[in-house]
């Protein structure tokens, strides 16, 4: 029974943030446009807690539902100059796919040797930080070999856009850590009383 209850507490989490997602990606919340350049997303934070919280499988499915928002809004809404080119799913998707598994393994591989609430806080940390750097290198690495531009404007745009990773890894390992920590304090309590 108890199985059946963390299945069933788990497929409401993960109702619960593809819902984040999908607000995040077509509200201005979850896409922070800087001029019309850049954009800086929030929208990733909600895959790295599911992946972090439900698992490997979760967090690639939560990196694919983003990957396909993404890639909608860039066709329906585009906002910034850059967004036509993330209608491409090399750019929009596949790094999303890569970014929930990468966050939910890694978070997996430290939480066996960190069992402790200060380890399983590294642990979410760095999966949290090594999850946006995933999405940040993929989507980059994509446009670069898809879109290749003259050395000089690469560089200004690489500058550009690791500022905007350092904020969002930033704010990845801020609200990652303690939602995280919470759900997975609900979840036993759940299985416990259930």
């Amino acid at each position: 029974m108890k199985t059946k209850k963390i299945n069933t507490v788990n497929l409401a989490l993960m109702g619960i943030f593809t819902a984040l997602i999908i607000i995040l990606t077509f509200t201005p919340i979850g896409m922070i446009t800087v001029g019309t350049l850049f954009t800086i997303t929030t929208v990733h934070i909600p895959v790295i807690i599911g992946g972090i919280v439900l698992g490997p499988r979760f967090g690639t499915a939560l990196g694919a539902i983003m990957g396909f928002a993404c890639e909608i809004r860039a066709a329906v809404f585009p906002v910034s100059i850059t967004d036509p080119l993330f209608i491409n799913p090399i750019i929009s998707v596949i790094p999303r796919i890569l970014l929930g598994f990468v966050a939910a393994g890694v978070f997996y591989l430290l939480a066996k040797y960190f069992q402790k609430t200060v380890g399983k806080v590294f642990a979410i940390g760095l999966s949290a930080l090594l999850g946006t750097a995933t999405n940040t290198i993929f989507v980059l690495g994509a446009l670069a070999i898809i879109y290749p531009v003259k050395s000089g404007l690469s560089w200004a745009f690489a500058s550009i856009l690791f500022t905007n990773f350092l904020f969002e890894a930033l704010a990845a390992i801020i609200l990652s850590v303690p939602i995280s920590l919470a759900l997975f304090y609900t979840q036993k309590r759940l299985v416990k009383y259930n």
